[in-house]
C-alpha cells in the first residue's frame, strides 16, 4: 500500500532559527535605548545647569540689590545659592551707573557653574570644559556660553563597533537689559550732550524738527 505525503509542515527548529535571528536585534535595541537614554539625559542636566548658571549671573548685571559673591555655590540640598549675606541678594543698592560697563567675571562664572555640575548624573562635572563669550552693547549686554563634556556609559561595547564615550555640547545665551537702566544712561546722556556745543545744536535740530511737525499737523488739521 502506497503511503500518502503528509500535508502538515515539520516545524521542528522553527523556534530556535527565530530566537536567532530576533534575539540578537532585539539586545541590539536595547542597547541602543540605553545609550540613548545616558547621553540625552546627561545633555538635558547638562542644558539645564548652564541654563541655570546664566540666569544667576543676568541678575548680577541687572539688578541693582544683587552682587556676585566669590564663594556663591549652588546647593542641591535646599535648592539655594550660598554665599556670604551680604552678596548674592544684598540689600544695600548698588550704583546704578555701573552697566555702562559689562562686570563679568569668567573664573567666577566657570566656578558656579562647577558647582552645579557637581550634582551630574553619571559624575562630577570635573571633566565639563566651558567657553564664554561677552558681548556688550550699551544698551543690552550678552552672555553666551557653551560646555561641553565627554561621557563614558558604564558597560563598554567598543568589541562591537559601539564607541565607548560620546561628546555632548549644550549652549546657551543670557540677554543682560533692564528698562529703567535704560532710562537712566538716555537721561544721563542727554543731560551730558546739553552742556556741549554738539548737544546744543543737536538740540536746536530737534526743537525744528518738532516745530515743523507741528506746522504741517496744524495745516493739515490733522
Amino acid at each position: 500500500m502506497r503511503k500518502q505525503p503528509s500535508l502538515k509542515k515539520d516545524e521542528r527548529g522553527l523556534a530556535i532559527v527565530e530566537a536567532a535571528i530576533l534575539l540578537p536585534l532585539c539586545i541590539l535595541m536595547i542597547l541602543a535605548v540605553y545609550y540613548a537614554a545616558i547621553f540625552l539625559c546627561q545633555r538635558a542636566n547638562l542644558q539645564a545647569n548652564l541654563q541655570n548658571t546664566l540666569v544667576y549671573y543676568k541678575n548680577v548685571d541687572s539688578d541693582c540689590y544683587v552682587e556676585l559673591a566669590d564663594d556663591m555655590a549652588y546647593n542641591l540640598n535646599s535648592s539655594t545659592v550660598e554665599g556670604t549675606a551680604s552678596s548674592y541678594g544684598n540689600t544695600k543698592v548698588l550704583f546704578p551707573y555701573r552697566f555702562f560697563g559689562l562686570s563679568f567675571k569668567e573664573e567666577k562664572f566657570e566656578k558656579f557653574f562647577h558647582s552645579m555640575s557637581g550634582y551630574m548624573f553619571f559624575d562630577d562635572g570635573d571633566d565639563i570644559t566651558l567657553d564664554v563669550d561677552t558681548t556688550n552693547f550699551i544698551v543690552y549686554k550678552t552672555i553666551t556660553a557653551t560646555a561641553t563634556q565627554t561621557v563614558s556609559p558604564a558597560i563598554n561595547l567598543s568589541m562591537v563597533g559601539i564607541p565607548s564615550e560620546l561628546t555632548i555640547t549644550a549652549s546657551g545665551e543670557a540677554v543682560i537689559t533692564n528698562g529703567d537702566d535704560f532710562i537712566r544712561n538716555t537721561d544721563l546722556i542727554l543731560d551730558l550732550l546739553a552742556e556741549t556745543a554738539l548737544g546744543e545744536k543737536v538740540m536746536d535740530m530737534v526743537d525744528k524738527v518738532v516745530e515743523i511737525y507741528n506746522n504741517l499737523k496744524e495745516k493739515f488739521g490733522v
